[in-house]
C-alpha cells in the first residue's frame, strides 16, 4: 500500500515530497497533515480532480483516506474541504497512464483471456450443476425465510433439494393412504351411533350395531347380541312384579350379577364384539 503525504497550511495543499502515481490502481492512500485552523473541523473531505475535470470525494478518517481508482489522466489534483465551508487549494500530483489506459480504444478480450475468465467463473460456482427443478428461486426462498432460521447453514448433502422434497411429499400423500373429506363424511355416517328408547321392555330385544338402548319399566327382557355388535344398554327395572335380564350370543360377561337384579334397580351394559361389562348403578 503506497501512502502519499500532503500538508495543508494556511489553506494551501502541497505534496510533502516529489511523487508520481500510476493510474488504474487501488493501492494508494493519502495522509494529510493540517495546521491548527483545521483542528476543530470534525468532518473533512478530500476532493480528487482528474485532467478531464472528473471529481471524486472521499471522507478523511484519522487523517487518511483511499484514493479512488483513476483512469486516463495525466495528473490528479487533491484538495480538502469541510462541511462548514473551509477549503484548500489543490496539490497537483503527476500521473502516468497504465496499460489499460493505453488499450482503451477498441479494447477486446482475446480467446486465451476468455478461457481464463471462464476458468475463474467455474472456480466460483458449485462443482455440481443444478436445473430449475432442483433449486428454489429467489422469490421462493424469500417466501420461506420467515419459517426457517438463518442462524444455521447446511451443506448440499445435508438437505433435500426441491425435487427430492416434492417426491417425498408425493410419496407420503398418496390418495390410497389418506382420507378425503368425502371419505371422512362417509365414515361418520357408518360409525355414528344412534339411541333407541324402549318403554315397558318385555321379551326379546335384538341389539343392532352402533345402536344404544334406553329402557324404562323393564320386566323380563332378553338381549340378543351379534358377534360384532357395539352397543350400550341403560335400563330401569319395573318397580313391581317379576323382573329378569338375560343375554344371548355373548362370548363373555364381566361385572355385577344381572341374574340377581331386583325391582327398581338401574343397570348399564356395554357390549363390544361379543363381550359385555355390566354395572348396577342403584337399587
Amino acid at each position: 500500500m503506497k501512502t502519499v503525504k500532503v500538508t495543508v497550511k494556511n489553506k494551501v495543499a502541497a505534496p510533502a515530497e516529489d511523487v508520481t502515481l500510476v493510474g488504474g490502481n487501488a493501492d494508494v492512500r493519502f495522509s494529510f497533515e493540517f495546521d491548527g485552523e483545521w483542528s476543530e473541523k470534525s468532518t473533512k473531505t478530500a476532493v480528487f480532480v482528474t485532467s478531464d475535470g472528473s471529481a471524486f470525494y472521499e471522507t478523511i478518517e484519522n487523517g487518511e483516506c483511499a484514493m479512488p481508482v483513476l483512469y486516463n489522466t495525466s495528473y490528479v489534483k487533491v484538495g480538502v474541504l469541510s462541511a462548514d465551508i473551509m477549503t484548500s487549494t489543490a496539490a497537483v500530483i503527476p500521473c502516468r497512464l497504465n496499460i489499460d489506459d493505453e488499450a482503451a480504444s477498441g479494447r477486446t478480450v482475446g480467446s486465451d483471456a476468455y478461457r481464463q475468465l471462464l476458468a475463474l467463473i467455474d472456480k466460483r460456482m458449485p462443482a455440481e450443476g443444478y436445473t430449475k427443478d432442483e433449486v428454489y428461486n429467489k422469490s421462493e426462498v424469500y417466501t420461506k425465510k420467515e419459517v426457517y432460521s438463518k442462524s444455521e447453514t447446511y451443506g448440499k448433502s445435508e438437505v433435500y433439494s426441491k425435487q427430492q422434497t416434492d417426491s417425498l411429499l408425493e410419496s407420503y400423500c398418496r390418495k390410497d393412504e389418506a382420507c378425503t373429506k368425502d371419505d371422512i363424511d362417509a365414515l361418520e355416517n357408518i360409525y355414528a351411533r344412534r339411541r333407541v328408547t324402549v318403554t315397558s321392555a318385555v321379551g326379546v330385544v335384538a341389539l343392532n350395531d352402533k345402536t344404544d338402548i334406553s329402557a324404562e319399566n323393564v320386566q323380563a327382557v332378553n338381549f340378543v347380541c351379534g358377534k360384532n355388535v357395539v352397543s350400550n344398554v341403560f335400563l330401569t327395572l319395573a318397580s313391581s312384579g317379576d323382573v329378569s335380564i338375560a343375554f344371548t350370543g355373548l362370548s363373555g360377561y364381566y361385572g355385577d350379577d344381572y341374574a340377581a337384579a331386583k325391582n327398581g334397580e338401574v343397570w348399564e351394559f356395554d357390549i363390544k364384539h361379543g363381550y359385555c361389562f355390566g354395572r348396577r348403578w342403584k337399587a
